[in-house]
């Protein structure tokens, strides 16, 4: 439990699913995306896509 949020209450539900719709085009969007994250969220998107092209 990271900063006293519980991953299955729902708090934490509701803050994962606000954090992945704001993810989730990134990493296939065409043009290369403004990662406004944290690096351990950055890093596997840039790997990713490089990746993937």
């Amino acid at each position: 439990m990271i900063w006293d949020i519980g991953s299955f209450d729902q708090w934490g539900v509701g803050l994962g699913t606000a954090l992945a719709a704001r993810i989730t085009p990134e990493p296939s969007s065409e043009a290369e995306p403004e990662l406004a994250h944290d690096s351990s969220t950055h890093a596997p998107i840039r790997r990713y896509r490089a990746l993937k092209h």
